[in-house]
C-alpha cells in the first residue's frame, strides 16, 4: 500500500467526521510519512510500520464515542475495498523489494558519478588553493628571519632596504593568516559534512 492509497482508505473509514476533522488526522499522518521518508523508508515500508487505516479509524471513532462501520461511502460514491478481499502480499512485497534495489543501485551510481566528475575536482581545486595560500603566507611571515641573517653577514643600504621590505611582507603574511584561518576551518567543516553525507548514502540512511 502506498501513501495515496493509505490516505484514501483512511478517509473512507473516517467519513462520519467533518472534513476539517478528517484533514487534521490526515495532516498528522502526513507528517509521520515525511519524518519516516527522511529516514530513508519507502512508502510501502512506512505503511507496514503503521496500523492499518481501518484500525486507526476504529480507534479514533471509539475515542469520540462514534460507532465504527465496516463499509463506508463518501460523496462521490466510492466504496472502500477492505483487506478482507484477498490479494497477494508476497507479490506486492516482491515488487517493492525489486523497486528498492533498483533505486539503491541508481543512488550509488549517481553518488559515484557526482564524486568522480564533479566533487573530486572541486575539492582538489580548493585544497590546492588553500595549500598555496598557506605556503605564501608562511614564506611572507618568515622572510624577516632570512633578511636578518643577510643583514648580519653584510650590512649595507640594500640589506636594510631588503629588511624593511620583509617587514612589510611579514605584515601582509600576518593579515593573510587572519583571513585564511577561518576560511580553512569553514572548508574543512564543509568537507567533513560532505564526507558524512556520502557515508550516510552508502549506508542507505540518506538519499540523493
Amino acid at each position: 500500500m502506498n501513501k495515496e492509497h493509505f490516505f484514501i482508505e483512511l478517509r473512507l473509514y473516517l467519513n462520519q467526521l467533518s472534513k476539517e476533522e478528517q484533514q487534521a488526522i490526515i495532516d498528522t499522518y502526513d507528517r509521520i510519512f515525511d519524518e519516516k521518508t527522511a529516514q530513508g523508508l519507502s512508502e510501502y515500508e512506512i505503511t507496514q510500520t503503521l496500523p492499518t487505516p481501518k484500525h486507526i479509524a476504529q480507534s479514533i471513532l471509539e475515542e469520540l464515542g462514534l460507532s465504527f462501520k465496516t463499509q463506508t461511502t463518501i460523496d462521490d460514491d466510492w466504496v472502500e475495498i477492505t483487506h478482507d478481499i484477498p490479494y497477494s502480499h508476497h507479490a506486492t512485497n516482491q515488487y517493492a523489494q525489486t523497486d528498492s534495489k533498483s533505486a539503491r543501485l541508481f543512488q550509488l551510481l549517481g553518488l559515484g558519478m557526482l564524486n568522480l566528475f564533479f566533487m573530486f575536482w572541486v575539492i582538489l581545486l580548493i585544497t590546492l588553493l588553500l595549500v598555496s595560500g598557506w605556503l605564501v603566507i608562511f614564506s611572507f611571515m618568515f622572510s624577516p628571519l632570512v633578511s636578518l641573517f643577510l643583514l648580519g653577514t653584510a650590512v649595507s643600504t640594500y640589506a636594510w632596504f631588503q629588511f624593511f621590505v620583509t617587514l612589510v611582507l611579514f605584515g601582509v603574511g600576518l593579515l593573510g593568516f587572519l583571513i585564511l584561518k577561518p576560511i580553512t576551518k569553514g572548508a574543512f567543516k564543509l568537507f567533513l559534512m560532505y564526507h558524512k553525507w556520502c557515508w550516510s548514502v552508502l549506508k542507505g540512511g540518506a538519499r540523493l
